[in-house]
C-alpha cells in the first residue's frame, strides 16, 4: 500500500509536470541533471495508531511522502516556487490509494542552494487504513439463502 501511494503520486506528478522529470527516490543518490526542474518522491514515514476494535487488527496509519524540488532558479516563472505551486495544485486533496484521506501538505522547507541549484523540500501527509490479509480457505461463504415464505 505505501509503494502503490508512492506510485500513484509520481504518476499524478508526471501528468502535472510535464515535460520535467518526475520519478521515485533511486536506491542510489538522485543526481539532478534537468535544464529547468525536477520532482523526486519518496514515501519518508509511516506512524501507525492504536488497533480498531474489529475482531481483527485494524489499524490507521500516517503516511508522510517527501516530493523533493529541484530547479535551477527560485523565482522568474520557472524557479522552485513556481514548481510548487504546480505540484501543490496536483496534489492537494489528491486521494493517492484506496481508503486514504486526501493529502494535506504538512511543510515546505527551502534547502540550501547547491551548484546553482534550489531545493524545496515538500511533506505530504495521508490516513491509510492497515488491515490484515485474513486467512481463507477457498470454500463457499454462503451455501443457501432462503426467504421468508420460502417453501424449498
Amino acid at each position: 500500500m505505501i509503494l502503490a501511494a508512492e506510485q500513484a503520486i509520481v504518476a499524478r506528478l508526471k501528468a502535472a509536470l510535464a515535460p520535467l522529470p518526475v520519478e521515485a527516490l533511486p536506491s542510489r543518490g538522485y543526481r539532478f541533471a534537468s535544464g529547468k526542474g525536477a520532482a523526486v518522491v519518496s514515501a519518508m514515514a509511516l506512524d501507525a495508531g492504536g488497533v480498531e476494535d474489529t475482531g481483527a487488527s485494524v489499524q490507521g496509519a500516517v503516511l508522510t511522502i517527501e516530493v523533493a524540488l529541484f530547479a535551477r532558479s527560485l523565482r522568474d516563472g520557472a524557479g522552485v516556487w513556481d514548481l510548487f505551486e504546480a505540484v501543490r495544485r496536483a496534489l492537494l486533496s489528491f486521494k493517492p490509494a484506496p481508503g486514504a484521506t486526501p493529502l494535506m501538505l504538512r511543510s515546505a522547507r527551502l534547502m540550501d542552494a547547491e551548484a546553482d541549484t534550489w531545493t524545496l523540500a515538500t511533506q505530504w501527509q495521508t490516513r491509510l487504513p492497515l488491515a490484515p490479509d485474513l486467512d481463507y480457505d477457498g470454500g463457499p461463504l454462503l451455501t443457501r439463502v432462503t426467504f421468508e415464505g420460502d417453501t424449498a
